[in-house]
């Protein structure tokens, strides 16, 4: 019924518990690899945490955003 699927860009936010206030911090990375695996998700949730101090990787939301033509 459609004639392809195209991948326009993949959104990845990573949510951080601040420990000393209890206030969630969000950081987004626009326009990554179309497919990251869970581990490298989780890889760069950790080194990011490094960076941060003082806080907690509590999870990623992965939005892919793709686009379908009609077969007209």
């Amino acid at each position: 019924m459609y004639k392809t699927r195209t991948w326009n860009k993949t959104t990845i936010d990573y949510h951080f518990g601040q420990t000393d206030d209890n206030q969630e911090v969000k950081q987004r990375f626009n326009h990554a690899i179309e497919n990251p695996t869970d581990k490298q998700i989780l890889q760069v949730g950790a080194a990011l945490n490094q960076l941060r101090g003082h806080s907690r990787f509590l999870n990623a939301e992965i939005t892919v955003n793709s686009t379908i033509f009609a077969d007209n």
